[in-house]
Order: structure tokens, then sequence, then C-alpha cells
């Protein structure tokens, strides 16, 4: 009886000496990042954020939880609540809900606990038009024979849309024909000739203006070039250019001039500035590995992190700015 406990209770022993280092494992700090639909950019920036952590761990390691959501404003939410550490989102967006902006979800009540982290790539806002009828820039759309898309109703899309045709001067009651479904379903509707024109905002290259530059009907993109005035109306904008390298079949010799916001990384102010820290830096440090994994990340450098940063940047992330001679 005595032999089959010790026997007993050695077997316990080894099972804890085997389930132990598990459990350490575990207790890595985590750190959840809303991103957007699996099928698209945002997750796919996600995972390359989680490869580079998973390649280069920093002391201690982050193991970084890559989440499903719906873009922006659920990440967003999911941030400033305490649910995510991270969360992707549009600058545009950071801008409007550290201000409170009227007309968006945080009309009213500003989210002051929320940080900026980093800034990724440019989404520039894009106007694909059929070249006949020919649309050459933003008034030829003024014009209630053009139906154009805008985008989802309340979506990034339709905002940026919206933003730019009121810069404009172009009265969405009487300039077109307003047509609001998905960038998906725009580009069925552009080919079948149901729509002249859409907005798709997005980073360059995207497999969705590939897929126009190869159909059937001739498609151009048109430039987006508002006065200084007028894009001093929305400080969350930037001049940007569309690289036509990637399109050679829109028919330009040149990049077009376009204005675009920012993919950035936020986080709230009670994420743990060791956490930040760790992200930041070895995302930075890293920066050309991070660079291979995705084309849309082309033009990201060190310097380019810091760019459309619109909430108070976050102390775990300025310390390493700071270090690093980016930030005062």
């Amino acid at each position: 009886m005595r032999r089959s406990t010790i026997t007993l209770l050695l077997a316990l022993f080894i099972v804890i000496l085997a389930v132990g280092p598990s459990n350490a494992a575990t207790e890595r700090p985590w750190a959840t990042i809303g991103t957007g639909s699996l099928t698209g950019v945002y997750y796919n920036v996600g995972q390359a954020m989680k490869k580079t952590l998973d390649r280069f761990p920093d002391d201690p390691e982050i193991i970084l939880s890559v989440e499903e959501t719906q873009g922006s404003i659920e990440n967003l939410e999911a941030v400033t609540s305490g649910r995510f550490y991270f969360g992707i989102i549009q600058s545009d967006v950071q801008y409007k809900a550290w201000h409170g902006t009227n007309g968006t979800p945080w009309a009213g009540r500003p989210q002051k606990n929320l940080r900026a982290v980093l800034s990724l790539y440019t989404e520039a806002v894009n106007l694909v038009a059929s070249r006949q009828p020919n649309v050459q820039n933003l008034m030829d759309l003024d014009n209630r024979r053009r139906r154009v898309n805008l985008g989802e109703l309340g979506s990034g899309h339709y905002i940026n849309a919206t933003e730019i045709l009121t810069a404009a001067g172009i009265d969405l009651r009487q300039g077109l024909a307003e047509v609001q479904v998905s960038p998906v379903r725009a580009l069925t509707l552009f080919e079948r000739r149901d729509i002249d024109a859409f907005f798709f905002t997005a980073g360059h290259p995207a497999a969705q203006f590939h897929e126009v530059a190869g159909g059937r009907r001739m498609a151009q993109f048109v430039p987006l070039n508002p006065t200084d005035d007028a894009l001093a109306r929305y400080p969350y904008y930037r001049r940007t250019t569309i690289p036509i390298k990637h399109y050679p079949g829109m028919g330009h010799d040149q990049d077009v001039a376009t204005i675009g916001v920012k993919a950035t990384v936020v986080a709230s102010e009670q994420t743990p500035d060791w956490m930040v820290y760790g992200l930041v830096s070895t995302i930075a440090e890293n920066i050309d590995f991070f660079k291979t994994q995705l084309l849309i990340f082309e033009n990201i450098n060190r310097d380019s992190v810091l760019e459309a940063l619109e909430a108070p940047i976050h102390p775990g992330a300025l310390k390493f700015y700071r270090e690093k001679g980016l930030a005062p």
C-alpha cells in the first residue's frame, strides 16, 4: 500500500513538473489588439505585428492576441472600455473620438482616456470613375446624372466621401445621384455600368483596384486636390498620392494626387507603460522585417510612426520616441 502511494505521489509530481512550464508560459503578458474582418487589411496588419513580436521578443515578452472586429469604431470602444489593450483605427476616428466631435458616436463625450501609440500607413481616399462619361475632377460629379457610390451609411468610406464632397461645395441632396453600398458591392455595380464612380478608402496597393484595372470597363482615378482652406476644415487629412506603378491598366502616366488618413494604433490611459513601450520598440527597431510582410508598408519608416497622432501619445510610447530623439 505504501509503495503504491509513493508511486502515485511520484506520478503526480511528474505531472506537476510537466504542467509547470506550460503554466509559466501562460503567465507571460497577453496583449489583445482589435483589428478588422478576417479578410480585411487591418486583420493582416495585426498578424504582421504579432509575427514581429514573436520573432523579436522583448523583455518581458508580449504575446499579441489578434482579434477580429468590425473595424475602427468597435476597436476604439473596446480600447477605451478596457476590453482590449490596443486597437487599429483611422486617424480621423482618433481625432473625432478625442475631441468629441458633433455628428459622431462621441459627440459631447470626448474620449479623454484615449492615447495614441504609433502610426502605420496611409489610407488614401480613392475616387474611381469610368472614362465614359468623362470625369476629370471632383466637380464633374456635381450632376444628378452621375451615379456615385459613397459607401455604406456610417462607414469610414461614406464619412470620407461626404466630407470631401462637402469641402468641394457639392450639395449631396442636389449634386449627384447618391448610392450607398459596400465597396465590394460597388465593384460589381461599376462593372455592370450601374454606377459611374465610387469612393473607396484604402491603402495601396489594393487588390480591388487591380480588379478594376483589369476589368472590361475602362476606369481611372480622379484627382482629389482640395484647397488648403478646404482641407483645414478637416485637420486629420493629409495630402498623398496614388502610386500608379501598381495599376498600369488605369491609364495614368503619373501618380494621382489625393488626400488620406492614417491607420494608427491606439491604447487607453490604463494600458501599462511597459506593454506599450515593448510593442512600439519591437516594431520600430525591427521595421525592416515588419515592412516585408505587407506591400502597404512600403513607405513606413521609423520617423513616420509619429505622423497623424491626434490624441496624446501614451507615456510608454513617448518614452521610446524620446530615447530615439524622435520626440522632445
